[in-house]
């Protein structure tokens, strides 16, 4: 049994293939993505609430939003990370 958790829609490499280290980030990048991410996540979480405040949204309803925030967030990092790549 694998402890491995599913892709998220990559594609798998191929078992004993290489690594192509070529389209990775080195780990401070990393660190810096990361913590856009997070920021940009909890800014957008404080903007979601304070335009709810006075809606009665079922938690689940919030819940659904805030994914679909982060999604976009974190999306729009990386997608502005990939055009600094060299």
């Amino acid at each position: 049994m694998s402890n491995k958790r599913p892709s998220a829609g990559h594609i798998p490499r191929p078992i004993g293939a290489p690594w192509n280290r070529n389209s990775a980030f080195d780990p401070e990048t990393l660190g810096a993505l990361n913590g856009a991410i997070a920021r940009g996540v909890e800014y957008a979480n404080q903007l979601f609430m304070q335009a709810t405040k006075d809606l009665n949204l079922p938690e689940e309803q919030k819940h659904e939003a805030m994914v679909l925030l982060a999604q976009g967030v974190s999306d729009g990092v990386m997608e502005f990370a990939e055009t600094q790549k060299k």
